[in-house]
């Protein structure tokens, strides 16, 4: 087999790729960035630097949100643990490993004026394994899908945001449950984004479906494609809540057609509502993503 010449960021890719398994794309542009800051690391670049790769060993695949290496499945707490691992290192770590014990997800270095070792861990495991981490060396990061600690964890008195550019500490004063209004994830005004069919063969097959939001073969985002982008001034949950008093035409100022997905994102946890003959319902399940990569084909 003829060897593979690779440069040195197609090896630090592959470096990459072997220690994670599976990787977003941005987070992957981002730490090949941070690495090789004298480039400018765009996704077309990044592309072609998979490119080599992918058709040289048939072992690196990829898609629109993703890359990944032979069959590996996404590890959505790993993800999340790698996200803050690029906040508090602003993309640029020294070093990571995965090779550590559960609960914790990932070890990362940074370098300044002396090597400074964090863990990021969830808090999500049994209380007899998540002693060790309280044990492990350097900083611990802890990370909860239900933002609470379990019975019998006793966490730090000092806790911190970390989606921005920089952590931010909780003031005591500070909500315990509802996210703070400084959250840098919050959009405001949200981002108010309508789905529609597609084409007129697309309209013509979603009628002979049962119209039912909660099956998500009801509402295949393979038949959908972005129709408008906009501003809303109200987040999900006070539309919602105002749709139970008042129209919801007179709520959204934009062309809403039958059978469309409506999307409300205040950064937080976009809200999804289906226009039914009868008016709006919550639609549970909706791929963007994909949807967003159709485009309009005829006009309904």
């Amino acid at each position: 087999m003829t060897p593979v010449l690779l440069s040195v960021q197609q090896k630090y890719i592959m470096e990459i790729l072997r220690k994670l398994g599976y990787i977003r794309r941005e987070q992957l542009r981002t730490l090949v960035q941070g690495r090789f800051s004298e480039l400018e690391i765009s996704e077309c670049r990044m592309v072609a630097m998979l490119r080599q790769p992918r058709y040289a060993t048939g072992d690196v695949h990829l898609d629109n949100s993703a890359v990944w290496l032979g069959e590996a499945q996404p590890d959505f707490q790993r993800l999340e643990a790698v996200d803050v691992m690029l906040e508090l290192s602003e993309g640029r770590p020294q070093d990571f490993s995965v090779k550590c014990q559960s609960p914790e997800l990932l070890r990362f270095t940074l370098e300044g004026g002396s090597l400074r070792l964090f863990t990021v861990a969830t808090i999500s495991a049994p209380l007899h394994t998540s002693v060790q981490a309280r044990d492990s060396p350097g900083r611990v990061v802890w990370i909860s899908d239900s933002g609470t600690a379990p019975p019998g964890l006793t966490l730090p008195p000092k806790h911190f945001c970390t989606g921005g550019k920089k952590a931010r500490r909780f003031k005591r004063s500070g909500p315990k449950i509802a996210v703070p209004q400084w959250c840098p994830k919050r959009k405001n005004p949200c981002e108010l984004r309508v789905y529609a069919l597609k084409s007129i063969q697309d309209w013509h097959l979603h009628r002979l479906l049962p119209p039912d939001p909660n099956d998500p073969i009801c509402i295949s985002e393979h038949r959908y494609a972005l129709a408008s982008n906009s501003k809303i001034e109200l987040t999900p949950q006070e539309f919602w809540k105002r749709c139970q008093n008042e129209p919801w035409t007179d709520l959204l100022v934009v062309d809403t057609p039958l059978y469309s997905v409506v999307e409300i994102d205040d950064g937080l946890a976009p809200a999804f509502f289906y226009r039914t003959m009868d008016g709006l319902r919550i639609a549970p399940h909706f791929n963007t993503e994909k949807a967003r990569t159709n485009r309009m084909e005829e006009t309904v």
